[in-house]
């Protein structure tokens, strides 16, 4: 699958290629995910315009008073309510107050995620987002797995994560760092990698599985590795 932009008078086409070469006879009869016009966004789905959003990139002083969209590429999930996989649009929503990360449904909806970086399972069902960057300690960079289908809810977990890849349709290996309770002779940072599981509905655990060195934690030595509990994402900033 590979994606990219065809200029074509000032149209910029995001057209999405299965298996084909960017110079291949079927690039005619490819559906493109979505086409920008200026601060327009036309959004497809099946050949099918199914919406639109509109970017006001001016004034970024709130939530209510700027709106920037941009298409990030494919994701490849269920498509509801069949089982087969199918390519939807996914976008990068920024407004004054931060942004986060969006797929579209295949009648024009915004699926919101909490963060950045979306990576889906294989089977199309979860979908994870963290952080951009490691170096970013905000609430979006949580880690946090949302159910596509709706069945579950969404949970989150406490350390900054960036997903890196799902080895299986439950299970998922991330880069990680948090911030653990004060200690005298301990690291204020711990960095490390992880795999994140689902043990339950609506439950995941994170297992720290290495430490990785840094400035603040140059020798981390046999420090007894982290575990981490899923909690729901209503909950988060309610505690």
């Amino acid at each position: 699958m590979r994606s990219f932009e065809k200029w074509l008078g000032g149209v910029s086409v995001a057209l999405l290629l299965a298996g084909c070469s960017t110079t291949s006879p079927q690039l005619a009869k490819t559906s493109p995910l979505a086409v920008q016009k200026g601060d327009e966004l036309t959004l497809f789905h099946n050949g099918q315009v199914i919406g639109r959003r509109k970017s006001h990139p001016k004034d970024c002083g709130g939530f209510d008073t700027c709106e920037i969209w941009r298409f990030i590429g494919p994701i490849r999930l269920q498509d509801r309510p069949a089982t087969t996989l199918a390519d939807f649009a996914l976008l990068k929503f920024e407004h004054g107050e931060g942004g986060n990360e969006v797929v579209i449904d295949k009648v024009g909806k915004d699926f919101a995620l909490w963060g950045y970086n979306a990576k889906a399972a294989p089977d199309g069902r979860f979908i994870a987002t963290g952080s951009e960057e490691m170096d970013e300690m905000n609430g979006s960079s949580t880690l946090s797995i949302k159910d596509w289908l709706g069945g579950e809810e969404a949970i989150v977990f406490q350390p900054s994560c960036r997903p890196v890849k799902w080895i299986s349709a439950t299970s998922l290996s991330v880069t990680c760092e948090h911030y653990p309770e004060y200690k005298e002779g301990e690291p204020r940072v711990w960095r490390f990698d992880a795999t994140a599981a689902r043990v339950g509905v609506a439950e995941w655990t994170l297992t720290a599985t290495r430490w990785i060195m840094h400035a603040d934690d140059p020798k981390p030595g046999n420090r007894p590795l982290p575990t981490f509990e899923s909690q729901p994402l209503k909950d988060f900033f309610t505690e």
